[in-house]
């Protein structure tokens, strides 16, 4: 019954939004919803590829995936400075 343009509702499933929310510390979840909404249309692309979550530890690592001869974009280089 929610609908949002950043989230594929259908392929996020009850365990993997439970995992998510364990591993994902709020301040980090804050910082990245500001970054968002100070420019949507900018800001919406350029996050990591991937996240990992470890449950048992209650930790996350963001993934960027790149094939041979790709480089980072300048909104990749954003989102990472501010991830690191």
């Amino acid at each position: 019954g929610v609908q949002s343009p950043f989230v594929a509702w259908d392929y996020v499933s009850e365990r993997l939004l439970e995992d998510a929310l364990l591993c994902l510390p709020p301040e980090h979840l804050k910082v990245w919803f500001q970054r968002l909404l100070q420019d949507i249309k900018t800001n919406r692309a350029g996050m990591p590829d991937l996240i990992q979550f470890w449950p048992a530890q209650k930790t996350y690592r963001m993934i960027e995936v790149k094939g041979p001869g790709d480089r980072l974009q300048d909104n990749q280089l954003r989102w990472l400075a501010l991830c690191e």
